[in-house]
């Protein structure tokens, strides 16, 4: 794995006392620690948690945001596809501008796999803030928790991280 898109160091960012105070709140760390345990079966979530470390979360964080960014190109994919085959020979300007804004509007438009991604990337999130809750003394240096505070900073109030993590628990199949 490449330094590319690998999420910084926490110590320059000051995450909230109230987000910090939530994340190590037992109750809804432990519905995501349980639900993220019967989706991998135990072997795999004990092997997991024994072998947790920042690095760990730092990885955790990493694909999370890799999903978010693949998530991108695949309406990007989707858009050249589509345009293809409704325009295969785009010749002329009009058809060259049907082209464009197939891409452009499929590009813009949701996908029926969009939500599932962004629960995949958010369930990676909420585990590894889970984990770091519960095996490191300071989660202050938990790169999934970060991940949350900056691309959620507006939902995430006191309230807002448990409810996250309780709709999450509670979703997932």
């Amino acid at each position: 794995m490449s330094g590319e898109g690998w999420p910084r160091s926490g110590k320059a960012l000051s995450l909230p006392p109230e987000l910090v105070e939530i994340a190590t709140d037992p109750a809804p760390m432990r519905a995501v620690r349980e639900k993220a345990a019967e989706i991998v079966g135990d072997a795999l979530w004990d092997s997991l948690a024994k072998r947790w470390s920042p690095r760990s979360c730092q990885t955790l964080a990493w694909a999370a945001n890799r999903i978010d960014r693949e998530r991108t190109a695949l309406h990007q994919f989707v858009g050249r596809v589509l345009a293809g085959i409704v325009v295969p020979r785009p010749v002329g300007t009009a058809k060259k501008f049907v082209r464009a804004f197939i891409e452009s509007m499929t590009a813009k438009m949701p996908l029926p796999i969009d939500a599932l991604l962004v629960k995949y990337a958010l369930g990676l999130r909420l585990t590894g803030v889970a984990l770091c809750a519960a095996r490191l003394a300071d989660v202050t240096d938990c790169a999934c928790l970060r991940d949350l505070f900056l691309s959620k900073a507006k939902e995430l109030t006191k309230n807002g991280l448990a409810a996250e993590a309780q709709h999450w628990a509670a979703t997932v199949s």
